[in-house]
């Protein structure tokens, strides 16, 4: 039988059992830290970046770019002024140097209506229903084949247009010609003098010829009254003239139409350049007609 135990031996007992459990839980932490040992994250190092040094680097760059661009837009610009004050000043000196031509031609144009007849007037309207897209000589050099044939004031379209010589669309324009004749015919007989007469001013008439002659165009019928001494207040925007234009800056580019309402706000803008160079309007159209075929015409 065992004898039971004191109360030292029990707590003796207690303290070992106590130191026992104490150093197995001591093995069992030093066995877990060998099979797993922790390891610290490492911090990632970054370069440092000097922010603000770039920043004033690029704005710098920024500055100067910006400083380079507005000189040679300024550069430019006075360039585009001198070349400007440059085709101004020869186009000044060129009518300089046409008037005395320019002057006589224009009392021809004006004689043509107070002296001449209704066939010679309308022999004006059928060169200018010639003219579209053909050269003024050519036009010209037909009317008088026409006049020789005595087919302007009789001729059918199929016997105006073979004489109609380096004349475009001429089957058109022989047309053209037979139903002018007779728009203006009053009784059987031509009498565009007097259908004119009544019309009103040249802007009215223009506006008139366009609406009723077929063929004729703003250009076209400026061109007719400024033939017969009625156009000194109209512009007549062929492609030479239109060209000049955009070389002088009253216009921006050539339209690829000209409506009624573009042409005559082109013609008022050409008026207003006319004005401030000091070049009359029907002198300036024969001087730019000049610059580009080389001659006063018709």
């Amino acid at each position: 039988m065992t004898p039971p135990e004191t109360e030292p031996e029990r707590s003796q007992f207690s303290q070992s059992q106590a130191r026992v459990s104490q150093g197995r839980v001591s093995q069992a932490r030093e066995s877990q830290a060998r099979e797993s040992p922790s390891k610290e994250p490492q911090a990632r190092e970054t370069p440092s970046i000097e922010t603000s040094s770039i920043e004033s680097q690029y704005s710098d760059q920024s500055a100067s770019d910006q400083s380079a661009s507005d000189q040679s837009a300024s550069d430019q610009s006075d360039l585009e002024h001198q070349n400007l004050d440059q085709a101004i000043q020869e186009i000044v000196e060129l009518h300089a140097s046409l008037a005395p031509q320019i002057e006589p031609r224009l009392r021809d144009f004006q004689r043509a209506w107070e002296e001449g007849d209704d066939e010679g007037v309308f022999r004006e309207l059928v060169f200018c229903l010639l003219t579209p897209q053909s050269r003024a000589r050519s036009c010209w050099a037909a009317v008088e084949s026409l006049t020789c044939q005595g087919l302007v004031m009789e001729g059918r379209p199929e016997e105006i247009h073979p004489l109609l010589k380096g004349v475009r669309f001429k089957y058109r324009k022989s047309e053209y010609v037979c139903l002018a004749r007779e728009t203006f015919s009053r009784d059987g007989k031509l009498a565009i003098k007097a259908v004119i007469s009544s019309l009103g001013d040249p802007a009215g008439v223009r506006d008139w010829l366009v609406t009723n002659v077929f063929g004729m165009g703003y250009k076209e019928a400026s061109h007719f009254l400024r033939n017969v001494g009625m156009g000194r207040d109209l512009s007549i925007l062929d492609r030479h003239i239109l060209k000049n234009l955009v070389r002088l800056q009253v216009i921006d580019e050539i339209p690829s139409s000209l409506t009624r309402k573009t042409y005559l706000g082109i013609e008022e803008r050409m008026r207003e350049f006319a004005a401030r160079i000091g070049v009359p309007l029907d002198h300036l159209d024969l001087v730019l007609w000049y610059r580009q075929a080389g001659e006063i015409f018709k």
